[in-house]
């Protein structure tokens, strides 16, 4: 959409300067060629065909005096493109304009290429910045479900633990009967750590933090990790 735009807004201007500078009686087919390249540009989807037809526009913008009061449209166009070589062209054709026609004859069209390109660089700059931010709140949100379901599955596994292990003044310390290494263990689990984390902090080998998790498990008569987790964040 904002390709559509800001490339009508500069045909437009490539219009009224047409008719300004006294060439309108030659420049409708450039209008034409402008208009085509345009809705190619927009509509068509394969990046090949569309590179083709802007490279095509900016060749016979740049060569032929009836299309030239429109080569910032096509300039602008392949601005748009995430190709070198398409946006290399745009450039190569400006330049071949100048020598062509003369530095002086076409320094009007030049400043609008600039102009050109320059809104397209901004447009594409906004474009990424507003599709970043689009994924940064498609993050946000899929992370948000996540922990909601995370939180759906910790009640549901503190509904599981036996009622004996509830945290009051009057009750046992719940990991009660562990030995002080798997005391350890079981806090770092309950931190979120993975098995090969929980090594690397206590400096042990992956096998041996599994079996005393299997341990403390045995221990507690608890099924699983998450179970062990919310038993001891009643502490």
């Amino acid at each position: 959409m904002e390709r559509l735009v800001d490339s009508s807004v500069m045909w437009i201007i490539c219009f009224a300067f047409m008719g300004v500078s006294g060439t309108g009686e030659f420049s409708i087919v450039g209008a034409l060629i402008s208009l085509v390249t345009l809705c190619a540009a927009i509509v068509i989807k394969n990046t090949y065909i569309r590179g083709a037809v802007l490279i095509l526009s900016c060749v016979i913008c740049a060569a032929w005096a009836p299309a030239l009061p429109f080569l910032p449209v096509v300039v602008g166009l392949s601005m748009f493109e995430h190709t070198p070589v398409i946006q290399a062209a745009g450039i190569i054709a400006c330049a071949f304009a100048a020598i062509k026609f003369g530095a002086t004859q076409t320094l009007p069209l030049l400043a609008l290429c600039v102009a050109s390109i320059v809104l397209a660089i901004r447009t594409s700059h906004d474009f990424a910045a507003k599709r970043g931010m689009r994924i940064s709140r498609d993050v946000m949100r899929e992370q948000m479900i996540n922990l909601s379901a995370r939180n759906y599955t910790m009640e549901k596994e503190l509904e599981k633990i036996p009622a004996d292990y509830t945290c009051e003044e009057n009750k046992v310390d719940p990991l009660e009967n562990l030995t002080d290494r798997e005391r350890q263990i079981a806090t770092l689990v309950a931190e979120g750590m993975d098995n090969r984390e929980i090594a690397e902090q206590l400096f042990l080998s992956e096998g041996t933090v599994r079996n005393n998790i299997s341990s403390i498990l045995a221990k507690k008569q608890l099924k699983n990790r998450t179970q062990l987790a919310v038993l001891c964040l009643s502490k």
